[in-house]
């Protein structure tokens, strides 16, 4: 009865942990850009620099790893002008990483969650 009690209370646990998801809007934390993220894409919402990249695909083939609050994908790099894979950590309910590495380089750029999109102005 108690090995049964424990074993349901850890199953309990693991699935709060496994419970954090990347579905949302978030601001990247050092420019004016949005994207949204939907099972297992993130579309870019919003970009001051960049308008015309609003509604391509930046994250893909996005997919939750064995260890807690991680995921891996791929993520479009603009100088490459390609896919590449990307590590995910949710830091936080409201703060993620996204680790990429081409090569010898390494970078890691954080994602903050955000309640409202800017919106393109007509000029």
């Amino acid at each position: 009865m108690l090995k049964t009690a424990l074993l349901s209370l850890l199953l309990a646990l693991s699935c709060s942990v496994v419970a954090e998801t990347l579905d949302g809007l978030w601001r990247l934390e050092d420019k004016p850009v949005w994207i949204t993220i939907a099972s297992d894409t993130g579309l870019v919402s919003y970009s001051k620099d960049d308008p015309d990249a609003q509604g391509k695909t930046l994250l893909r083939n996005l997919r939750v790893t064995n260890v807690g609050n991680r995921w891996q994908g791929q993520i479009y790099v603009k100088q490459l002008k390609a896919y590449t894979d990307a590590d995910i950590i949710l830091t936080s309910s409201d703060s993620m990483d996204i680790n990429v590495k081409v090569g010898f380089m390494r970078r890691t750029v954080t994602w903050q969650r955000s309640t409202e999109t800017p919106t393109l102005r007509e000029e």
